[in-house]
């Protein structure tokens, strides 16, 4: 049975409940990752760079050469290695975390229901759909029955079918459809955590910091190199040899083919979509 305090609550706090479970999931996602990382789950193997080019013979007359080149470091050479692939448990907690987003819309339905009913029909919840087939209306009408028809005229405006874009597919690119996306993906199957890029950083021994941007994801055994023409110094450092090591940027697979992923460092901005753009547009129905 909820305590009196839930049934005190207001309506909208109810819905808010699950959202702020949510970001307690978000916060673990945060500890495991850090965890990883601590492994180590990648390396650079340095090698030496290929010798230099032969010098340029000079020109007959001497007249005509009147400058001396400067000579540029060479760019670094190295094999990306994976150490280990991340935990599955990432997968579980995203999966937490989406689905305390997906439910926290359901519970939205529910207590506009109670508006107009105190027994609201079990097959009550958030409709989302992304193709404005014939029967939608329909799907709609049935799952929010008992919704206030003015709140369900806002429901069926935030569907990502109704998006700008639609027929590009820019849909795939709203909260709402990603949050049930990756919620449907959950129910059936672990989320696929993976690699969106990677920055391989270099700290020399005179104190600075190299970064080389990877914008497709490195795979193991890939070569890598980087230029240390352009660097800031940041630290002193007290090795002979720099410090080489890999800043990657992780993802959640929302399809396969083409492959579409969302940033874990978006996350939250899921959560938000919900408590700042969904809720405040049904506040006025729940006072």
């Amino acid at each position: 049975m909820p305590t009196a305090y839930v049934y005190l609550m207001h309506r909208l706090d109810k819905v808010r409940l699950k959202l702020d479970r949510a970001k307690i999931h978000l916060a673990a996602l945060d500890m495991e990752l850090r965890e990883f990382f601590k492994t180590e789950p990648y390396r650079i193997e340095t090698s030496p760079p290929p010798p230099p080019p032969k010098p340029l013979k000079p020109p007959v007359d001497p007249v005509v050469f009147t400058f001396q080149p400067v000579p540029l470091p060479l760019p670094r050479f190295g094999t990306f290695r994976i150490l280990r692939d991340p935990p599955p448990i990432l997968s579980l907690i995203i999966g937490d975390y989406v689905h305390n987003l997906r439910s926290a819309l359901d519970h939205l339905v529910w207590q506009l229901s109670l508006s107009t009913t105190l027994t609201p029909t079990p097959r009550s919840q958030f409709p989302i759909f992304d193709k404005p087939n014939p029967g939608i209306k329909g799907r709609i009408k049935d799952w929010t029955n008992d919704v206030p028809d003015k709140a369900r005229d806002v429901i069926e405006d935030m569907q990502p079918y109704n998006r700008l874009g639609f027929a590009a597919g820019h849909h795939r690119f709203y909260r709402l459809w990603q949050i049930d996306k990756l919620d449907g993906i959950d129910k059936h199957a672990a989320l696929i955590v993976t690699i969106l890029s990677e920055s391989v950083v270099s700290e020399e021994p005179d104190g600075s910091r190299i970064v080389t941007m990877f914008s497709n994801p490195l795979k193991d055994g890939d070569p890598v190199f980087w230029d240390t023409v352009f660097s800031k110094s940041i630290r002193p450092m007290s090795k002979d040899q720099p410090h080489i090591y890999v800043e990657p940027t992780y993802g959640v697979v929302l399809e396969e083919s083409p492959l579409l992923t969302i940033p874990l460092s978006e996350l939250i901005e899921l959560h938000d979509f919900v408590d700042r753009d969904v809720l405040p547009r049904f506040a006025r129905f729940l006072k």
